[in-house]
């Protein structure tokens, strides 16, 4: 049982900056601080994707949920002009991340997490994301009236 419903995002902060050397690695609350200062690249955002049910989710007080956690790794684009590319070094570091979340427990009352389909890549205003997808089960407690 959980206390917190967004307690994997630290144990996954941290993961990343332990096993993905030299990316800073950015929440939501950190990309809110820095709205207006030029990106930081490279880094990987880790950003709550919302939830999937479980087969087991319903009115009962026990409740199986399906977390999704998204790593955007984020680069400057190093083709002239900005447009497109921006792979140079991403292969290397989208390798990391995935060695560094796959099959890998956030915590107790958190599953493995399972990489899932993910957005697609974006590119535009100098930078390139890419996006990896994970989920991990989480059981909830609550009360029902």
């Amino acid at each position: 049982m959980i206390a917190d419903y967004f307690a994997a995002e630290g144990p996954i902060v941290a993961r990343l900056a332990a096993q993905v050397p030299g990316v800073a690695v950015l929440t939501s609350s950190d990309l809110a601080e820095t709205e207006d200062a030029p990106p930081i690249t490279p880094a990987i955002r880790v950003l709550y994707g919302g939830d999937r049910l479980g087969s087991q989710a319903g009115r009962g007080a026990v409740q199986s949920v399906f977390q999704r956690w998204l790593a955007v790794l984020v680069v400057r684009d190093t083709r002239p002009g900005g447009v497109g590319g921006g792979r140079q070094g991403a292969g290397q570091l989208l390798l990391q991340a995935l060695s560094a979340l796959s099959g890998w427990e956030p915590g107790p009352g958190f599953g493995p997490l399972k990489r899932v389909e993910a957005p697609a890549p974006h590119y535009g205003d100098g930078l390139a994301q890419f996006p990896l997808a994970f989920e991990c089960q989480v059981i909830t407690v609550v009360s029902v009236p």
